[in-house]
């Protein structure tokens, strides 16, 4: 089921895979409006592929209105993305678009 309601749009995984200086790729997951549950869900899914995950409740820039991962130009993995991006998909996401910072 893919969740398209309004607020969720954005958020799904406004996903920053951050700065490629780090070892293990970290997650920033825009969890504004998702339910306890499924941030919990999204946050396991994602752990158990080896992520690093920091959510945040911050306001999404409102140039994004579709589920949209944001990711650093400098990642080390480009391949987190793609991986990301499936993980994303099977909770229930459907990813509009991808975007390099």
């Amino acid at each position: 089921m893919t969740k398209t309601i309004q607020p969720q749009l954005l958020l799904c995984i406004l996903c920053t895979l951050l700065f490629g200086c780090t070892h293990t790729t970290t997650v920033h997951v825009f969890g504004k409006y998702l339910t306890d549950e499924e941030l919990n869900k999204l946050h396991i899914a994602l752990n158990e592929q080896g992520l690093e995950v920091d959510t945040n409740n911050l306001d999404f820039p409102t140039s994004i209105s579709q589920n949209t991962i944001l990711h650093s130009l400098m990642l080390r993995d480009p391949s987190a993305v793609e991986s990301v991006r499936s993980i994303a998909i099977q909770q229930g996401f459907e990813i509009a678009d991808i975007q390099g910072l």
